[in-house]
């Protein structure tokens, strides 16, 4: 959701001529459709993370009953924050349908909530426990937008951007496209790597946990996946971007390129999901 917005205001509002004739506006309906299905994706997974917390609580000796599920919906801290995330899912399903059939008023309104949920992942998370309060939610709030950013406004870029340029045979909106999305991935990167590497001083007490505990190899392992996707990025931005509108074969060699740095950032995202569930000891 953070990236359908980021890719259409730093990106698809800023190509210009190169995307004349309709095609901007038509990808823009198509990237707010994106973000409505990520929306409705994290509606549905928000009923499962709330099955599954309270499995985690109770399944074992009682099992998982809607009396667990209402325990843990409304009489925990953790469920305070499930609910901050479903009402912005909700909401985020409406505003991404309004941007893409009211795009003058709807994108603003659908960055407004996607920002929203990004922030509210914090509540059920480490942030809550670990740490300064405040500071540990803002450097977690600071990581997901930041990771936003970059890998959803790559996606978009990707998928309905460069894909399609191709498609269609347009050099100059494939190299218009990337020279407007470069600055968004290097706030996006920027953000995700000096928020993330503060979370790991905040978290981590000694050195010797990145090797001695089972949180600390697995972040060392996710940092090993994010400079490897970083690798690939700076990769495609000084090698292949200056090539696009001139040579005939750039764009094909970067929607591959781009699409191989797409698949580790998943590598890194699971490896994140596993990350935020273990103890920091």
């Amino acid at each position: 959701m953070v990236g359908a917005c980021g890719f259409r205001f730093a990106v698809l509002r800023r190509i210009g001529t190169a995307g004349s004739d309709g095609w901007v506006p038509a990808h823009e309906r198509r990237v707010a459709r994106l973000g409505a299905g990520a929306a409705l994706a994290l509606v549905v997974v928000a009923f499962w993370r709330l099955w599954a917390q309270a499995y985690a609580i109770f399944g074992v000796d009682e099992g998982v009953s809607f009396e667990s599920l209402k325990t843990v919906a409304f009489d925990t801290s953790w469920g305070t924050g499930w609910m901050l995330q479903l009402a912005g899912a909700v909401a985020a399903v409406a505003s991404f349908w309004w941007a893409a059939t009211r795009p003058r008023v709807g994108w603003w309104v659908a960055a407004a909530v996607a920002a929203y949920v990004g922030a509210s992942l914090a509540f059920t998370g480490h942030a809550m426990s670990q740490g300064p309060r405040g500071l540990s939610l803002t450097l977690q709030v600071a990581h997901v937008l930041g990771a936003g950013l970059w890998i959803g406004s790559l996606f978009s870029m990707v998928v309905f951007g460069l894909m399609t340029a191709q498609v269609e045979d347009r050099p100059s909106v494939a190299a218009a496209i990337v020279d407007a999305f470069s600055p968004l991935a290097l706030v996006g990167v920027g953000v995700l790597a000096l928020s993330g590497l503060a979370t790991a001083v905040v978290y981590i007490d000694a050195t010797n946990q990145l090797w001695t505990t089972p949180y600390g190899r697995t972040l060392l392992l996710k940092l090993m996946a994010f400079g490897s996707v970083a690798a690939f990025g700076a990769y495609n931005w000084r090698r292949l971007r200056p090539r696009l509108g001139t040579d005939p074969d750039a764009t094909r060699e970067l929607v591959t390129s781009a699409s191989i740095e797409l698949l580790i950032a998943v590598l890194v995202l699971a490896i994140t999901s596993v990350l935020v569930a273990l103890p920091l000891e």
